[in-house]
């Protein structure tokens, strides 16, 4: 086994919790030292979604439903729900007593303020793409009603309530909470209020007594984050031991993980990310004509990538291979059916355009462009600045191939698998557009749209996946592991992709983490399960 894998698989031993249990009495009162790379860029949860933002809003804010390390939903400030009418009508019951952080109520209300009137509109980062309807059924009632069942509603659930009352003199609830805002006046649901803020400097937290699990946490006092410029001051900050906690990308893992017995902490698996794509346009008119767009290249180019080299080279074995099989020779006769004679004239060409802010995935679409030299294609890789890639997929539509992922593209995590369905503005390969003439969904994509609505949910997946294998819109690559470190001394706190996706939080279950007093220091034993 080659070192790096070594170290990966010993590292999966560890799971996804870095839980160390105190003692049958939780301890209370301890202050827990994180990072933010940059400023929040606002303190709306309705426009956050990466970054500081979305960490800041995530332990300031709660949604009716959480989701859980297995990507299973939770009650939060909901006691549950029911689905009705096979799904058709979700039914979603409050805690009674639910408050505010300023004493005011929370109720339905604020609810059906937060859906209707925030999470409709378009310029929400979290926008829903689907229409419903609601209403307050009484104070601790609301429902919504779907124009068709869906069995995946449930992840909408998971967003952050808004205070109604605190944007009743606000025509634009988007326009609210800027950087332009007194961040200590807003009344939060979440296990922590915001106590003090510099910008460019820090920002503190302070436990929220209001929040509905008390008595049973937030156990910390208080969080301190530093604001700090970039990843590399994150992870010298870390190394200095000012901070407890730290999300590792691949180049970071060979010398934390060397560094753990001497740094008094442990790498933590919370999971796999979601699956990096190589993706194609199929947008009509397909911009790379019949070679990159044809169905024929796309499923002999899905053989001739070697997935699980591309975790070593890209990922340095801190990730999964992609679904789907390498044969290379089944790749190259694929191509010669298709019209293809590799070593005959000029090689098929394209150009494969990349995030080229992100190291990870420009390390794949190298890896890419090389494994497609050794079957006759020739792709030049084109990194471009992230917001100029996804207004190349998602506006202009000028692109023959990318390696890209739905994060990249700014898609929220509670998008799931609904981007397969091709009235999705998330359907990227080939985007829904009304005012195009040209615009239309291929036989075998409305084939998928049906397997939406199948009667039987896990009999519809098997025949997307069927469809997908056999089309390959996207070849899935790799699927990255998420890392973190974390102090020895930071207990019953768990770390999860999934988790971490939704809220931003690099411990999801911040209201029942717990800093051991500086005394048990030197007692301290290694999280994991």
């Amino acid at each position: 086994m080659r070192p790096f894998l070594a170290l990966a698989a010993a590292l999966l031993l560890a799971g996804c919790s870095s839980a160390i249990p105190l003692s049958t009495r939780p301890v209370s009162g301890g202050i827990l030292a994180l990072t933010l790379t940059g400023d929040p860029a606002t303190f709306n949860p309705a426009l956050a979604r990466t970054g500081s933002a979305l960490e800041v809003s995530g332990l300031l804010f709660a949604g009716l439903l959480m989701v859980d390390a297995q990507g299973q939903f939770q009650p939060d400030l909901a006691t549950g729900f029911q689905t009705l009418e096979g799904g058709r009508r979700y039914r979603v019951n409050l805690r009674p007593g639910l408050v505010w952080s300023d004493g005011a109520a929370l109720t339905s209300a604020d609810v059906v303020f937060s859906y209707s009137r925030v999470y409709r509109d378009r310029r929400a980062q979290r926008s829903l793409d689907l229409q419903f309807k609601m209403s307050a059924i009484d104070d601790e009632s609301v429902e919504f009603v779907l124009p068709r069942a869906d069995s995946d509603f449930a992840a909408y659930l998971t967003l952050p309530v808004l205070p109604a009352h605190a944007f009743k003199d606000r025509t634009d609830p988007l326009a609210a909470w800027g950087l332009d805002t007194d961040p200590t006046s807003l009344p939060v649901s979440g296990p922590f209020q915001i106590s003090r803020y510099t910008p460019g400097q820090n920002l503190q937290l302070t436990a929220n007594p209001r929040y509905w699990r008390q008595p049973g946490g937030p156990y910390l006092a208080a969080i301190t984050c530093a604001i700090v410029p970039d990843r590399a001051a994150a992870l010298t900050r870390f190394r200095s031991g000012t901070s407890d906690a730290y999300r590792l990308v691949s180049e970071d893992y060979a010398s934390l993980s060397a560094a753990q017995g001497k740094g008094r902490f442990v790498l933590v698996n919370g999971g796999t990310e979601p699956p990096v794509y190589l993706a194609f346009n199929l947008n009509p008119p397909a911009t790379a004509g019949d070679g990159v767009a044809g169905t024929a290249l796309r499923r002999a180019l899905a053989l001739a990538i070697d997935r699980r080299q591309l975790v070593q080279d890209a990922l340095f074995a801190t990730g999964e291979p992609g679904q789907g099989k390498f044969d290379p020779k089944q790749a190259k006769a694929q191509l010669v059916a298709a019209g293809f004679k590799p070593g005959q004239g000029q090689p098929p060409a394209f150009e494969l355009v990349v995030n080229g802010d992100d190291p990870l995935q420009l390390r794949l679409a190298n890896s890419v462009g090389e494994q497609l030299k050794a079957v006759g294609l020739s792709a030049t890789i084109r990194p471009l600045p992230k917001l100029a890639l996804r207004n190349r997929i998602l506006k202009t539509r000028q692109w023959q191939a990318a390696v890209v992922d739905l994060k990249t593209l700014g898609a929220d995590p509670r998008v799931g698998d609904r981007f397969w369905r091709s009235d999705s503005p998330w359907h990227f390969f080939n985007l829904p557009a009304s005012d195009r003439k040209d615009w239309r969904a291929s036989d075998w994509e409305r084939q998928i749209d049906a397997t939406f609505d199948a009667p039987d949910p896990q009999a519809g997946r098997m025949r997307r996946e069927q469809l997908l294998v056999a089309q390959q819109p996207l070849i899935e690559l790799v699927r990255p592991l998420a890392i973190a470190a974390i102090r020895t001394d930071v207990r019953e706190g768990r770390f999860s992709a999934v988790e971490s996706a939704y809220t931003g939080r690099i411990l999801a279950n911040i209201w029942q983490v717990q800093k051991a007093p500086p005394a048990d220091a030197g007692s301290a034993s290694t999280p994991g399960n």
